[in-house]
């Protein structure tokens, strides 16, 4: 029995009209990660550290409206980042991914500094952070406004 009919038979026991939410949640973080997350492959071989913070309002807006994304001329979306949005050089040169889809206001950042293999691990690592702002991570919404920060990595290929 499923969660709805437990409510509309047994505590309710009254029919119940079920619509589609009129409002669609998005699950985002509101303060920069005070611990580092870590993450490991399955043959415990390849690490990843990251940590999660909060974009500004005016940047997701700036990303929804489509005047900084993906496919961007990533020199002038650097720049823009820079200047309008008081972004590190060196981070907003290393954006992997906006998601989720391909234009999402989520960010993939490459904060790595001599990590080798970090290209042989990206398409990876973007497929599971697109995933991941699809489905979120707490009650399977949609991300929105999060800064995923990739500052650290063990990579070995075999």
């Amino acid at each position: 029995m499923s969660s709805s009919q437990d409510l509309e038979e047994e505590y309710a026991r009254v029919p119940l009209k079920r619509l589609d939410p009129v409002v669609g949640y998005r699950e985002t973080v509101r303060v920069e990660s005070r611990a580092t997350a870590l993450s490991k492959s399955q043959n415990k071989h390849n690490r990843i550290w990251a940590s999660a913070q909060p974009l500004s309002d005016d940047l997701i807006e700036a990303v929804e409206a489509d005047r900084i994304g993906p496919f961007d001329d990533p020199q002038a979306r650097t720049r823009l980042l820079v200047d309008d949005h008081g972004w590190d050089m060196s981070h907003a040169r290393k954006i992997w991914a906006f998601g989720p889809g391909e234009s999402g206001a989520n960010v993939l950042v490459d904060q790595t500094h001599g990590v080798q293999l970090m290209n042989e691990v990206k398409d990876s690592v973007v497929t599971a952070f697109k995933w991941t702002t699809n489905g979120g991570v707490l009650v399977e919404e949609p991300m929105r406004g999060v800064r995923l920060n990739i500052l650290d990595a063990t990579v070995r290929i075999l």
